[in-house]
């Protein structure tokens, strides 16, 4: 997307009013509203990022650091399907899953 069509959209016959907030969508699966997260600022970008429009969000999007969460939810995973299906799990393993998933949210 660039300026003129986010002008486009602006200044369309659509219900937009001053006082809506300009958010960033979140992909992920959700009841409710649309998961999103309020931009806190705009620049206009300048030298590397000249011809940019940076938009800087008032949270971080990504929630885990590097593919550690696909780590976490594994054994996230593994644990729910224990509790689930009442099966035995040990406790040394289901502390041995929880530090991993700590481990994953930093």
């Amino acid at each position: 997307m660039n300026v003129g069509e986010l002008k486009q959209i602006l200044n369309s016959p659509r219900q937009i009013k001053d006082t809506d907030n300009i958010v960033v969508y979140i992909k992920e699966r959700w009841v409710g509203p649309t998961p999103a997260v309020d931009i806190n600022s705009i620049f206009s970008g300048f030298d590397w990022d000249k011809g940019r429009l940076l938009f800087y969000p008032e949270k971080d999007l990504c929630l885990f650091k590097d593919d550690k969460y696909k780590t976490a939810l594994l054994q996230l995973k593994k644990i729910l399907a224990h509790d689930h299906r009442n099966l035995p799990i040990s406790e040394i393993e289901r502390e041995e899953c929880l530090k991993i998933i700590k481990g994953a949210l930093g």
